[in-house]
């Protein structure tokens, strides 16, 4: 019986079968932290408005309390009436009375709620105890807009 085992083993040139590719392990599977702000907005205001001013709607966030991050989005679901004249939305650092660099989102789609990204905003947040909320506005006040689903999403490894 050995025998022919290598003989077998003799006749298809003794190779061994090339390695399976490995799962990723756990710890580099990026995971994600959503910091969602309540509240929604509606409205035909050209001035900045902050969302509700109620402690639902702000988050205390201290960016040093999270290890490992790899980039920090902001994201909310905007629409406009007209075409041509959008929803602006910014996350604003009410601790300081300043938006944060990087986070303006501008409506695209005429009519329909849709979901907006920022870029990578980690290095515009001050590495400080924060509160942070949002502010939104219409381009003209003869134009309607909504926001909705505010989210900062922190990924992290």
């Amino acid at each position: 019986r050995i025998g022919s085992i290598l003989i077998l083993l003799v006749i298809t040139g003794c190779e061994l079968p090339p390695p399976r590719p490995s799962a990723p392990l756990s710890n580099d599977i990026p995971k994600v932290i959503d910091l969602q702000f309540e509240g929604d907005f509606g409205g035909m205001s050209q001035d900045w408005t902050l969302l509700n001013s109620n402690a639902l709607s702000q988050i205390n966030f201290n960016i040093n309390s999270y290890s490992l991050i790899d980039s920090i989005i902001f994201k909310a679901s905007l629409r406009s009436q007209q075409q041509n004249i959008r929803c602006r939305v910014e996350l604003f650092n009410l601790t300081d009375g300043v938006p944060i660099d990087g986070s303006i989102l501008l409506s695209r789609v005429r009519y329909e709620l849709h979901t907006v990204r920022s870029g990578n905003i980690k290095f515009n947040i001050p590495t400080k105890e924060l509160i942070l909320g949002v502010r939104i506005k219409s381009e003209s006040s003869k134009n309607y807009v909504e926001a909705r689903h505010f989210s900062l999403l922190i990924y992290y490894h």
